[in-house]
């Protein structure tokens, strides 16, 4: 049985070709584009750009690590073209705030990775509607303060955060209520103060069995190294 493709004439590859060249060929410089972990990829590693490139709309995915994004502005995903991307990496790019509508327009971001960067506080409604994200990861900033709804307008299909690398002492126990299929959540190597305020905190993760096996209390004294996971609701 004849395929389809066995069935074009050789001479009609002719036309296809310069159109499959133009698609393939389209990328901004300086990236680079490729097929990566099955997404069309916009990578720009360490590109020395302080501004996203323009780009098409078939870009899946962009890896923007280790460039100086410190002065990006609101909208500027959908601005340069990357409002259907799914994932984002932004590692090591000086991060130490950002506009709460930098990632607006992203309705089909699954992972946003902004690790490794200088962030020190989650204001409130620090992220707009992402409804689609499933992965946040915030490890290995300077966070010391998170507000309680800096997450409310995430959505119920995230699943992750990882908050863990920073220097959190203390979170709101309402802050994870928003996000009804939280699964896992990292808090490990941040110098908690393990008081009335964290016990609550515990109790709504124990609620969601969420508890995170990895976080110790650094404060007070008595309580120093003390697993998160031993403590009772």
């Amino acid at each position: 049985m004849k395929t389809l493709l066995s069935s074009v004439p050789p001479w009609a590859y002719i036309f296809f070709l310069p159109v499959l060249e133009v698609i393939s060929s389209f990328c901004p410089s300086p990236c680079q584009c490729k097929w990566l972990e099955g997404k069309y990829t916009l990578d720009c590693i360490e590109k020395n750009i302080t501004r996203f490139p323009l780009s098409g709309d078939n870009i899946e995915a962009v890896i923007l690590d280790k460039n100086d994004f410190s002065k990006l502005e609101a909208f500027e995903f959908v601005n340069s073209g990357l409002g259907h991307v799914r994932k984002v990496s932004m590692k090591f790019c000086k991060l130490d705030k950002f506009e709460d509508d930098l990632f607006s327009g992203l309705t089909n971001l699954h992972d946003l990775d902004l690790s490794h960067n200088l962030l020190t506080q989650l204001t409130r409604h620090q992220f707009p509607s992402l409804p689609e994200l499933r992965s946040l990861d915030l490890s290995q900033n300077s966070l010391s303060s998170v507000h309680k709804d800096s997450f409310s307008n995430l959505g119920s299909m995230l699943v992750r955060i990882d908050l863990s690398g920073n220097s959190l002492i203390s979170i709101p126990w309402t802050t994870f209520i928003p996000l009804p299929n939280l699964k896992q959540l990292s808090l490990a190597d941040n110098p908690w103060h393990c008081d009335c305020q964290l016990g609550d905190l515990h109790s709504e993760l124990v609620r969601k069995a969420v508890v995170p096996t990895q976080a110790t209390c650094s404060t007070p004294r008595a309580l120093s190294t003390k697993h998160w996971a031993t403590f009772d609701s």
